[in-house]
């Protein structure tokens, strides 16, 4: 199996192909089956963590390339609502809340995690900001639930009158006129 897999990797196979392939062979090792030397073991681990080291430094640039857009998106949205909310009196949200950047602190987590955290704390904490920004622009201007049920609505999404009723519509416009500022 050893073999079969070296020659996937000389040839060039397809990457999940010898993912497989190496999953595969960590069990046999794993399992400590009759045939599997402590040599074996070694270097299973060893091809183990190299295939790791591969596929990280493969995926790494297309990961860390999104943290352009969402500069971007965290910009405009911040912009976007010091601009227009002071115009219709709805209350700012606070980035603060939602951009939190503390995971890197733990002492157990190596160097390259800590970065990982770093970057999943802005990226989540920058689209859980824009989400909050956008569900308060939907409050104040379009309080209709979808035809379909959709899935991750936001907390004031219940409260949006029906698909299709006009004179809801009319009523939680009326309803909604200050409790959006909140």
């Amino acid at each position: 199996m050893v073999k079969e897999l070296f020659t996937c990797i000389v040839q060039k196979k397809d990457f999940q192909q010898i993912r497989e392939l190496s999953s595969r062979l960590s069990l046999v090792f794993d399992q400590q089956l009759p045939g599997a030397t402590p040599r074996n073991i070694e270097a299973a681990d060893i091809l183990r963590r190299f295939l790791s080291l591969l596929g990280s430094i493969i995926t790494a640039p297309i990961i860390y390339s999104v943290y352009i857009p969402l500069s971007l998106l965290d910009l405009m949205a911040s912009i976007y609502q010091a601009i227009c909310f002071p115009i219709y009196g709805i209350k700012k949200v606070s980035r603060s809340e939602y951009v939190v950047i503390d995971r890197h602190k733990l002492s157990y987590l190596s160097w390259v995690e800590k970065i990982n955290c770093i970057y999943c704390g802005y990226g989540n904490g920058v689209l859980y900001y824009v989400s909050e920004i956008a569900s308060k622009t939907e409050s104040y201007w379009c309080p209709i639930k979808h035809k379909e049920k959709i899935k991750g609505s936001h907390e004031r999404y219940d409260s949006f009158c029906e698909y299709g009723d006009e004179s809801a519509y009319n009523r939680v416009l009326k309803e909604n006129a200050n409790s959006w500022r909140v």
